[in-house]
């Protein structure tokens, strides 16, 4: 699941980074919706890895192959955990570039509508105070 997740986050990426026209909203709910399903998987992970620590340690009486099958399974959560964590790390750095330079083409907009708005209006005050 965390590598079908990572490729999707790989292919979101680039969508950012080759700045697609394409409704901001419903990227940024791509991206938040991935770093959901990986903070799932990684809570899940770090669960069952806290249980099986927690039951290796209470084992004495397990014979020893599952006393290493549970230690090759808590190990396996915690790769799990590891891989989830870090691509919280890529996919959290991709969501931030995305944003920043979304509210900057926002800001830079909402500059040329203030511009627009005063090249219209100042004339009109212009002469309205200069009639009076």
């Amino acid at each position: 699941m965390v590598a079908e997740i990572a490729r999707e986050i790989g292919l979101m990426e680039q969508r950012v980074m080759a700045e697609a026209d394409e409704d901001p909203q419903k990227l940024l709910s791509q991206l938040f919706a991935a770093r959901h399903e990986l903070l799932t998987i990684k809570t899940m992970a770090e669960q069952g890895s806290e249980i099986y620590r927690r039951a290796i340690k209470l084992a004495r009486f397990a014979p020893p192959e599952g006393l290493e099958l549970m230690k090759d399974v808590l190990d396996q959560y915690e790769t799990v955990a590891h891989i989830s964590d870090s691509q919280l790390v890529f996919l959290m750095g991709v969501t931030e570039f995305y944003r920043a330079r979304t509210d900057t083409k926002m800001t830079i907009a909402a500059e040329r509508r203030l511009a627009v708005i005063a090249a219209i209006t100042l004339p009109i005050t212009s002469l309205s105070s200069s009639s009076a």
